[in-house]
């Protein structure tokens, strides 16, 4: 919907931004950027109650257990375990 939103109104080149009380914004990559041009990355502390909520309840990623079913799709599916990625 912030898509149709901001194409409605005629922005494009945009990223839609929503704020945490809903509304609807375009985000300008000139906008992110810095002085050299380069986007800073984002910090987040992972250690948050809300990131952990996130992590344990929400977000679904492979694990040890999935390895073996997982290997009909991929050739080496601890590649793709979160946990081994992040090095936890």
């Amino acid at each position: 919907m912030g898509v149709y939103k901001l194409f409605s109104e005629g922005k494009t080149g945009c990223m839609v931004y929503i704020s945490q009380d809903g509304y609807v914004s375009p985000l300008y990559l000139k906008d992110l950027q810095n002085a050299e041009g380069k986007i800073p990355p984002r910090l987040v502390d992972i250690n948050s109650d809300k990131i952990q909520q996130i992590i344990n309840n929400v977000l679904h990623y492979i694990t040890p257990e999935d390895y073996e079913a997982a290997k009909q799709y991929v050739a080496n599916p601890e590649a793709y375990d979160f946990k081994k990625i992040l090095e936890w």
